[in-house]
């Protein structure tokens, strides 16, 4: 996970918990910024990304995680 990277170890349990996480729902995007930003980290939601992006944020170190539907 992108808070592993950091070094910042989780359970999964809590952090399901902590971000209102649901079988049925996943995890809302805003609940994950959230709960990094009081973590102290920086987080940004982006939308309409290429594979282009991605891979320049991957290069630079950014670590980032990807919401599929599909």
């Amino acid at each position: 996970s992108v808070l592993m990277y950091y070094g910042e170890e989780y359970m999964e349990s809590d952090l399901m918990q902590e971000m209102g996480t649901s079988p049925e729902l996943g995890t809302n995007p805003n609940a994950m910024k959230e709960f990094a930003e009081e973590a102290g980290f920086k987080a940004e939601i982006k939308e309409g990304l290429t594979l282009e992006d991605l891979e320049k944020a991957v290069a630079a170190d950014i670590p980032v995680t990807v919401a599929i539907q599909a």
